[in-house]
């Protein structure tokens, strides 16, 4: 608890780093209210990083998923592929 919980990661298509993909975080709680949504693209290396402070979150089980949306540029190679982080905080 109090901490930042940091996610970096990459995009890439056919094994190549792909920019400006869309990427939607979405947080929500053990009863799956959301508690934070951002969206945010992919660097010219397809890198993205998304931080989740915690410091007034209660204790318990959180998770994080990660969607990538199409934009234009992306329609022909979109997938709308999502990852899912489960993770606990727990008090100090």
């Amino acid at each position: 608890m109090g901490e930042k919980v940091v996610i970096n990661g990459w995009v890439d298509y056919n094994a190549q780093p792909t920019a400006d993909v869309l990427l939607n975080f979405q947080v929500t709680t053990e009863d799956n209210t959301v508690i934070v949504e951002k969206s945010y693209l992919s660097d010219k290396q397809g890198h993205f990083q998304f931080e989740f402070d915690t410091k007034d979150q209660p204790p318990g089980v959180y998770k994080i998923v990660v969607t990538s949306h199409c934009l234009e540029v992306h329609r022909n190679i979109c997938s709308y592929n999502n990852e899912t982080l489960i993770f606990k905080l727990n008090s100090p």
